[in-house]
């Protein structure tokens, strides 16, 4: 008996993969280690924050005002469009 007679074709001995909602593998990944990536968002967020504040408050440099191009002057400012804007971040 040779080797090649004991190898399995593995792609006919698959079983078909279960086809899963987009929703519910999202929950899935969402729920996967959930504490560890709470606890560690919140860790991160409260030094990054603080730094973050402390710079601005104590700035390394002179503060310098960027000059208005052609494009900020063409399309102006409507506070009627700031909840679209607003809304990118939500």
């Amino acid at each position: 008996m040779n080797d090649a007679s004991n190898v399995t074709d593995r792609s006919q001995t698959r079983t078909p993969a279960v086809t899963v909602g987009w929703w519910a593998e999202c929950r899935a990944r969402m729920r996967r280690h959930f504490l560890l990536k709470a606890l560690g968002i919140s860790l991160f967020m409260w030094p990054f924050f603080l730094l973050y504040f402390y710079l601005l408050r104590h700035p390394a440099f002179a503060v310098t005002v960027m000059p208005l191009t052609a494009l900020d002057r063409a399309i102006g400012f409507t506070p009627q469009a700031l909840p679209r804007y607003v809304s990118l971040w939500l």
